[in-house]
């Protein structure tokens, strides 16, 4: 991902509202579910660590990793992560 694109994706990431949360369950089939489902809404998606908060720096990147998005920023309790939606021709 380019840096300009990388910038943008950023300054709109802090307009958001974090729409999936990571709970007690940490990764759970249902939490990777509503993010997979909200990407593929909205592409850019905020998630907020509830719980697990000591772990968020691993659980980030396994989210990343496990829903083939790109984590475009991790800052406090949230990380946004981004994955284009896909063509009519996949």
């Amino acid at each position: 991902m380019s840096e300009p694109k990388l910038g943008e994706l950023k300054a709109r990431a802090q307009l958001l509202q974090p729409l999936v949360r990571v709970g007690h369950d940490g990764i759970s089939p249902q939490m990777l579910k509503a993010l997979n489902d909200a990407l593929d809404q909205h592409e850019l998606v905020k998630i907020k660590f509830m719980a697990m908060k000591d772990q968020k720096k691993v659980l980030a990147r396994a989210i990343e990793v496990q829903t083939d998005s790109k984590m475009v920023q991790r800052v406090g309790n949230t990380a946004t992560y981004y994955r284009a939606k896909k063509s009519v021709d996949e």
